[in-house]
């Protein structure tokens, strides 16, 4: 049995922010995030609005396809944030078209647009006012999940991270087991930036051989000097929909390469080669192939 507390519409409003900026972290402005990335975090609080007593007028378009949702798919639960995000990314975000995803962002004044890889463009000065509230404490945070399973009233912890891996090489080969599935990954591909998507594509090509930047870059023209930065994009976003992390022996930095890709190795005379995950691949397949 579950049960949440509902919030008025200014409270829900200045959520989307928050939760937004959380999602930012330290890469702050800077921060690669989609209109998929932006859509399933912003959509989180509009399931706690109180629709019965918020009048339509002030409802924004996200608001009211939220609860339009809802009224119509009963799968959506109390949840912690970020499995509400990670249902809410499975089964709502992909009922959108790319048109309905674009004006739904139209009332979150703080994305000006987006970049020529997909990637929101922020506005500083919006950014810096809520950002401050937050460094200042000056805000009322959302509830989200209050389980009740047994009577005892247990609640959920609203984290982000469940899970924490430490990667330690063997004989220079990095190589972890994640345990996330095709199915997990369809999750985390759909939504993903255009440039991901088109470098997952140039791997699935390979069919499971190995790739440095540099003949990635030879065979099918994506460029060297961009892909670690997609590499790094995508791990983070398989990191927040999926709650894990992965840190270096030792060390605080976190890995983002070792999501998508496993068995990473650095040989001589050709440089660090790249294998692509099999469930990405048929992450892949399955998106491009329904």
């Amino acid at each position: 049995m579950t049960s949440k507390k509902l919030y008025d519409y200014r409270e829900v409003i200045s959520a989307t922010y928050y939760d937004v900026i959380d999602m930012m972290g330290e890469d702050g402005l800077d921060a690669k995030l989609t209109a998929y990335d932006l859509l399933a975090v912003m959509a989180a609080p509009c399931t706690r609005l109180d629709y019965n007593n918020t009048e339509a007028h002030k409802r924004t378009l996200l608001m009211k396809a939220v609860h339009s949702f809802m009224l119509n798919n009963k799968r959506i639960t109390s949840l912690t944030h970020q499995g509400l995000v990670k249902e809410l990314n499975h089964s709502f975000l992909p009922s959108l078209t790319a048109e309905r995803l674009t004006e739904l962002l139209t009332s979150f004044k703080m994305v000006m647009g987006f970049d020529e890889d997909g990637y929101a463009v922020f506005d500083p000065r919006i950014y810096a006012v809520y950002k401050g509230n937050l460094d200042r404490g000056m805000v009322t945070r959302i509830q989200y999940a209050s389980f009740s399973g047994q009577g005892d009233g247990k609640r959920l912890p609203d984290t982000e991270i469940v899970k924490t891996y430490h990667l330690h090489p063997e004989n220079g080969v990095s190589t972890l087991d994640l345990g996330i599935t095709s199915e997990d990954w369809v999750d985390i591909l759909r939504g993903a930036s255009p440039k991901a998507l088109q470098l997952i594509g140039a791997f699935v090509q390979l069919e499971g051989k190995g790739a440095t930047n540099t003949e990635i870059e030879e065979l099918f023209g994506i460029n060297r000097d961009s892909i670690n930065g997609v590499v790094a994009g995508l791990g983070n976003r398989a990191m927040r929909i999926m709650g894990i992390e992965v840190l270096y022996e030792n060390d605080t930095t976190h890995v983002c390469w070792i999501f998508p890709f496993n068995n990473g190795r650095n040989e001589s005379g050709r440089g660090y080669v790249w294998e692509l995950r099999p469930e990405v691949a048929e992450a892949y397949r399955k998106l491009t192939e329904s």
